[in-house]
């Protein structure tokens, strides 16, 4: 007996043991994961403390998620089959009309509604989706009749895949349904998920702890970056000068044009809410869009400020990872706005380990291009601006070269040339060793098209990157050519399809509530009655290119200049603003790893 009794505890012993170690490796991969996918848990530790618990719960389970896929690969590709045959302009209407909660439902259910009828309908919904609503109801109402019953048949599937799990794991799926960019963070990131419920099954009250730590540590961090962006631009008239014209080019390329992005914003003591929903989970966004993208916002989001009283600038927040990764792309801004350029590298040498949208549009620039990319851009040494001005002229004087004599390298190019960009060291980027590995030969951290679900020909055609063509292949010459250098250069190209057109109105944004997302405005919007799943919107067509401004001859140093403007910032927002938009920017980015 007492054998059996030393042999009962000896294996207790051992199993606590094994326990205590199974604990602690879970602990280290939970970091592991941390160091790997810290964009993604920074995006996801931010969200308040609801949704957090909902996804920790949600982890437990991962594979609901993967059947959450089936159906949402299923049921979208029937909607566009749907819709595919309507005009893009009526796409996206359509689109536009399935974010309001319940308005399809409304307008698809019974026979075909009178304007009186569904005028009557719309009285609980904001007046911008009135004119939207009134004429696809009147003219594809059939198509929406077919819409709604393709939603209630998703929504049934889905139901049918929670109902043998706990109730709190179909409380915790209901709330993220109404955050799509969360399901797909979780999914496009499996590993972390399964890592995650793993060790949450185990330790709940740790896991729950960590994520609050890192909560707090990434909006304290964001608040310095943020702080130290304003500090800068309000020291420096010119880089705001930079900045700003930057903002408004950024504009007109996502087809906006002055009177839009231009509009001033009265200071207003009362802050009222407007809504912004995201795209159903079941429909996705618009599927030509080359790039993740759930919600629609202001303009201004991707700048990080909005034209105030009198015109001042009234800074909102950091730029976005599309503004920054667009501003690099293009070889004009590094020659107009070479300040800028400098400004945004030094923040990102500053913050390697940030994962704001301007260290991230660096660092993402950077991989992509390091080996083009000259391996003295990164060095300090009291001529970086300068140094930047000059790339920006190496790189559009070499594509025009380069188009014209195939053969033609960057090296070749810079060696026949060297008076021309005496700054400018062989391409090969020299990386300082407290960001190398910041940069690891890994699948760049652009934003990713959609690898899953349906693929279709878009309806307009996409503009191919310009900027930084593939090395052409060397072919033998047998006498030199001579390069050719513009009168007028850079010309400012579009590196980019623009991204679809995005809400209008210049209002600043609040700390939202788990759902729907909400921005302030000034004039207050309806909240229609919501149903178990969200809805979604669309963007419109955008607008033609505009005309390029004549550039100044090479060498001259002339700048753009604007009126100067004044910068404050904004009291209407309240202080938490800055770590909750963080949560939801990663959809703008949405990066894939392999």
């Amino acid at each position: 007996m007492k054998k059996i009794a030393l042999m009962f505890i000896s294996t207790a012993f051992s199993l606590l043991i094994m326990n205590c170690k199974a604990q602690e490796n879970g602990k280290q991969t939970f970091y592991k994961i941390i160091e790997e996918d810290k964009s993604s848990i920074d995006a996801l530790s931010l969200y308040p403390e609801e949704t957090r618990n909902a996804i920790l719960e949600a982890s437990l389970y991962p594979e609901i998620i993967l059947k959450l896929e089936n159906i949402q690969s299923q049921t979208r590709e029937k909607f566009i089959t749907l819709i595919e045959n309507l005009p893009e302009e009526e796409q996206l209407k359509i689109y536009d009309i399935t974010r309001y909660e319940n308005l399809v439902k409304s307008l698809g259910d019974g026979g075909r509604k009178s304007e009186s009828e569904i005028v009557d309908i719309l009285k609980n919904y904001p007046k911008e989706i009135h004119d939207e609503a009134l004429e696809m109801g009147r003219k594809n109402h059939r198509i929406i009749k077919n819409i709604n019953e393709l939603y209630n048949t998703a929504h049934e599937s889905y139901q049918n895949v929670l109902r043998n799990y706990p109730t709190q794991t179909q409380q915790a799926y209901n709330h993220l349904i109404q955050f799509p960019e969360v399901i797909e963070i979780m999914s496009n990131n499996m590993k972390m998920t399964v890592a995650v419920g793993d060790l949450y099954k185990r330790e709940p009250d740790w896991v729950k702890t960590k994520l609050d730590s890192l909560n707090i540590e990434a909006a304290r961090k964001n608040a310095e970056e943020t702080a130290e962006w304003q500090k800068k631009l309000e020291e420096n008239p010119e880089l705001l000068e930079e900045y700003t014209n930057a903002a408004e080019e950024y504009a007109e390329d996502n087809g906006f044009d002055q009177n839009e992005y231009r509009q001033e914003r009265t200071q207003v003591n009362e802050v009222i809410y407007h809504h912004y929903y995201s795209y159903p989970f079941w429909f996705g966004y618009p599927h030509w869009f080359p790039y993740s993208y759930w919600y629609r916002w202001p303009i201004w989001y991707d700048w990080g400020f909005f034209y105030g009283h009198g015109g001042a600038i009234v800074l909102t927040g950091l730029p976005s990872y599309y503004f920054t990764y667009w501003f690099f792309e293009k070889p004009s801004n590094h020659y107009y706005r070479p300040r800028v350029s400098s400004t945004f590298i030094t923040h990102f040498k500053n913050n390697p380990r940030s994962s704001t949208g301007i260290s991230d549009g660096v660092a993402t620039w950077l991989k992509d291009n390091r080996e083009v990319i000259p391996a003295n851009l990164l060095a300090d040494d009291g001529n970086h601006v300068e140094r930047m001005r000059e790339f920006g002229l190496f790189e559009s004087e070499y594509v025009e070269n380069a188009a014209r004599r195939p053969g033609l390298s960057r090296e070749e190019f810079l060696a026949n040339n060297p008076k021309r960009y005496p700054n400018l060291d062989p391409p090969g980027l020299r990386v300082p060793n407290n960001i190398a590995r910041e940069l690891p030969e890994l699948e760049a951290r652009r934003p990713s098209p959609i690898e899953r679900g349906v693929q279709r020909t878009e309806p307009r055609e996409k503009m191919d990157d310009i900027y930084r063509p593939r090395e052409p292949e060397r072919r033998p010459r047998t006498e030199p050519e001579r390069e050719i250098f513009p009168e007028r250069v850079p010309q400012r190209e579009r590196p980019m399809e623009p991204r679809p057109k995005i809400d209008r109105s210049p209002t600043p944004r609040v700390a939202p509530s788990p759902s729907p997302r909400q921005s302030p405005e000034m004039n207050p919007s309806p909240q229609p009655t919501p149903r178990p799943a969200p809805t979604p919107r669309s963007a419109p067509t955008p607008r033609a290119d505009p005309s390029p401004r004549p550039s100044p001859a090479p060498g001259s140093g002339a700048q753009i200049r604007t009126p100067a403007r004044n910068i404050s910032i904004s009291s209407e927002l309240p202080s938490n603003m800055q770590s909750i938009d963080r949560a939801i920017e990663f959809h703008f980015k949405n990066w894939k790893r392999k």
